[in-house]
């Protein structure tokens, strides 16, 4: 079953630079699926003219008859276009500007002029013509085109409405997301670039892990997991010795990929490569009509915790050059996965209710920009992002901090018991943790949790009844050898594993390290 769990976690390791295809345009896809007499080229400059002429085109693709009814946000997959619609009505101009065009799908994108000239138009002049186009870049590079107008007289969401006469009271805002279409070369080097970050996940899995386990597994076949100890509790080495074999459960190799700075940065690297992307996760992740389209914009920007992942391998270097590993603890690589999904998700979709912070996100936006004739013809993502990059950045603090505030403010009451030895089973093992604990200048990456890698040796005796359980770290990656003292001069080891000594008796703190047979990885 063990084996099954981390199979099931190696495959998803070595899978991970590509899950972004769920929503990324495949690399098949030629780079003319779209009419170049109705969609403007992302990359192309245009004026308040040739905007408004694109948008017209638009108007004829784009509409109640081609749309299914009661969907209000809908992907195009033959154009790779993602389209929103908002019916509003005249009452809700009783509310304030600000909340009213927060329901408005796609705001996110909206500049500081569009939402003034909506407003003025679903409010007060409705004969305005507010039917725009505009681009965003990033770092001046085009990233995606969006598109708006406004349909009056009539709900574009109502599967009857042909049926019905026109109502002056209702209006149908048409939003577009036009993500741009990269070159085919472009195409194929990412593709590269992620199938060589797979095909070297897979090598790091089996060297650092796989390779490693086999080692303690023949090891087992041949000795006993740890020596008697002269100092063990009653009983416990009589059940060492009636062990006949064991079973090992594994953990899991997460650990030992993140610890890898090069790999950090490489998923880190792919995702500022694929910044339109994100946005069109952020897009999605802001609206609730479309579920399917909302768990995928929430897969997607949960790759954004490369970005944590990153900030915990650089946090780490400089906390071991400067010699305080203690101040911080080590983070849980799965809570922070979690977190990144609820903050990327969750969080994004708040933040879009919020008018406050989608004001300050518009002006990040038009930070750079460029008008022409009073409207925004394009905008610059690169504040935005690195403003969402910084906040993955901190967000393991954010997790571990909280993670201390609920500590103190919840009071866990633990009932006394005692461990009866000759009827319960008594762990042992896990000294590298207690070690780690009381001086994580000890540990090798001490941002990080690698506990999750740890295995489980399982002693049965003749009569196939379990009777030892002792755990068991990989040292690779985690114990820092510069500061451990090699036992060379002991004895061979005639056991599976490796074991520490710590002593502090005679002066200063001195860890001594006794490796298992044929240098064995894993220590108790």
């Amino acid at each position: 079953m063990s084996i099954g769990v981390s199979l099931l976690f190696c495959i998803n390791i070595v899978c991970m630079p590509l899950k972004c295809y769920f929503t990324e345009l495949l690399w098949t896809n030629p780079e003319t699926f779209r009419p170049p007499a109705i969609f403007p080229e992302v990359a192309s400059e245009f004026n308040r003219s040739t905007a408004k002429r694109y948008v017209t085109q638009l108007q004829l693709v784009y509409n109640n008859t081609t749309i299914p009814a009661h969907r209000a946000y809908h992907y195009d997959a033959t154009h790779d276009v993602d389209v929103m619609r908002t019916v509003m009505t005249s009452s809700d101009c009783d509310r304030p500007p600000l909340q009213l065009l927060n329901d408005i799908l796609g705001i996110v994108y909206f500049s500081t002029d569009l939402k003034l000239d909506l407003f003025d138009r679903l409010c007060t002049n409705a004969s305005q013509d507010v039917a725009r186009l505009w681009r965003v870049n990033f770092i001046d590079s085009p990233a995606f085109i969006s598109a708006l107008w406004v349909v009056s007289g009539q709900n574009d969401l109502d599967s009857n409405n042909s049926t019905i006469p026109t109502d002056s009271n209702v209006t149908t805002v048409y939003v577009l997301f036009i993500p741009d279409v990269r070159t085919m070369s472009w195409r194929y080097t990412k593709l590269a670039w992620r199938l060589l970050l797979c095909l070297s996940l897979a090598v790091l899995i089996v060297t650092s892990y796989i390779c490693p386990l086999w080692q303690l597994k023949g090891n087992l076949e041949r000795y006993a997991v740890v020596a008697p100890s002269p100092v063990s509790q009653k009983g416990s080495n009589e059940r060492r010795r009636r062990v006949v074999r064991y079973n090992v459960v594994v953990g899991e190799p997460s650990c030992f990929v993140l610890i890898k700075p090069w790999v950090c940065i490489a998923f880190a690297a792919d995702l500022l490569a694929s910044t339109l992307y994100v946005a069109q996760a952020c897009l999605r992740v802001c609206q609730t009509t479309s579920l399917l389209h909302f768990a995928l914009g929430t897969l997607y920007l949960g790759r954004t915790v490369w970005f944590s992942y990153t900030a915990l391998a650089s946090v780490n270097v400089a906390l071991k050059r400067w010699q305080k590993c203690h101040w911080i603890r080590p983070a849980n690589t799965t809570v922070l996965a979690i977190a990144a999904g609820v903050v990327g998700g969750t969080i994004t979709n708040v933040q879009g209710q919020w008018p406050p912070i989608l004001q300050v996100y518009t002006w990040l936006f038009m930070l750079h920009s460029r008008q022409d004739t009073n409207q925004t013809m394009q905008m610059d993502s690169i504040f935005v992002n690195l403003v969402f990059a910084m906040t993955m950045c901190y967000l393991p603090a954010g997790v571990v901090g909280g993670r201390a505030v609920c500590r103190r403010l919840c009071t866990v009451y633990r009932r006394p018991h005692v461990v009866m030895a000759e009827t319960h089973l008594v762990f042992h093992g896990g000294s590298i943790a207690t070690l780690f604990a009381l001086h994580p200048s000890f540990q090798a990456h001490c941002t990080l949790d690698q506990r999750g890698g740890d295995c489980y040796v399982c002693g049965f005796d003749a009569t196939d009844v379990m009777v030892t359980i002792t755990r068991v770290a990989c040292i690779r990656g985690q114990l820092d050898m510069t500061r451990v003292t090699i036992d060379s001069d002991a004895p061979a080891n005639r056991v599976a594993v490796g074991s520490l000594t710590i002593s502090s008796a005679n002066g200063p703190l001195v860890v001594t390290f006794r490796r298992g047979v044929d240098d064995c990885l894993w220590m108790a």
